[in-house]
């Protein structure tokens, strides 16, 4: 993948977000996409040509549609057209609001990094694991390797939590009981 932080433009409305280039074929085999789009084929994008899945979020921020061409900027140099083939929503917020996907080489051409990657995921059959093998990794890579749970730390931590403080109320419940 090569994912980017763009300005998505539509008339005078514009949101800041994420452009991710990815390789359909192979963005399927490691991430369950493709269970959440909305409209449109996932795998549409694979021939570039300028052309975006987006998050339902963002295209509502934007006033877009399916059809709709949005200008998309690195901030480095004038908007490009980009042309919405489909949308997803996944449930998560954050990602559905300023996300959409690419075809790999769109994105490398539009930051200007031409045959160049940020981002390599990894998919585990014992995702437990993932930590271990991310550890495993790290002693022979030059670039940051992090697992899942590594990334999400603080996301995690919010339902350790939410567990303390249910565990804490059925206590005091039971007590006063």
């Amino acid at each position: 993948q090569f994912s980017n932080q763009v300005l998505f433009s539509l008339g005078a409305i514009a949101a800041n977000g994420r452009l991710i280039g990815s390789e359909p074929e192979q963005q399927i085999k490691v991430t369950n996409i493709e269970n959440y789009i909305k409209s449109g084929k996932f795998t549409d994008i694979s021939t570039g040509g300028n052309r975006i899945i987006a998050g339902t979020g963002l295209l509502r921020k934007l006033g877009a549609t399916d059809g709709s061409t949005v200008f998309i900027s690195n901030g480095r140099s004038s908007p490009i057209p980009f042309k919405v083939i489909g949308t997803f929503e996944t449930g998560t917020r954050q990602l559905d609001d300023s996300t959409a996907f690419a075809a790999l080489i769109d994105v490398q051409r539009l930051s200007g990094f031409q045959n160049e990657i940020n981002n390599i995921a990894v998919r585990l059959f014992d995702f437990e694991k993932a930590r271990e093998f991310a550890l495993s990794l790290r002693p022979i890579a030059v670039d940051k390797i992090e697992s899942w749970d590594e990334i999400n730390a603080s996301f995690l931590n919010v339902f350790q939590i939410q567990d303390a403080t249910r565990y804490l109320m059925i206590a005091v419940i039971l007590l006063v009981a």
